[in-house]
């Protein structure tokens, strides 16, 4: 994979992670960056700083930025997509193009095109499946009451 030349640069040692001097100046960026990714938006996108260079600005500075505040993040960008899926697929959202949305899942979640629920405790598989068909058929039964109003 051919990297950026802010990528090559942070490799090659230049000092990026240094323009934010102050740890409030770092804590700044990291929760604007952290707030970014949430978002739903790419680390990659992000105006201020280069991915590579949050990156190399977190393992130094450890204490000030904690990589969990980042994780969470990710959980909430892929938690707001999931969210779109739902509403999509139950029609509260219109025209909504659901190949984008797929490719866009498959690419921030890490879906692939088959999915499959593996699990060696039966007992819990099938849990998890009642809890799927039940939540469709509350999502079902409100739709009904909705369109009898």
């Amino acid at each position: 994979m051919a990297r950026t030349q802010k990528q090559a640069d942070v490799l090659a040692g230049n000092n990026y992670h240094e323009k934010y001097k102050m740890p409030a100046e770092r804590k700044r960026v990291y929760k604007a960056f952290c707030d970014h990714v949430a978002s739903g938006l790419s680390m990659t996108c992000f105006p201020e700083c280069s991915e590579p260079t949050m990156r190399l600005m977190m393992s130094k500075y450890p204490n000030e930025l904690c990589p969990t505040m980042l994780e969470e993040a990710k959980r909430k960008a892929v938690a707001k997509l999931e969210r779109i899926g739902i509403d999509a697929s139950m029609g509260e959202i219109k025209n909504h193009a659901s190949n984008t949305w797929k490719m866009i899942m498959m690419n921030k979640a890490g879906w692939t095109q088959k999915h499959s629920i593996e699990t060696d405790n039966i007992e819990q598989r099938d849990a998890l499946l009642a809890k799927i068909e039940s939540k469709i058929d509350q999502r079902l039964k409100k739709e009904n009451k909705k369109g009898d109003a």
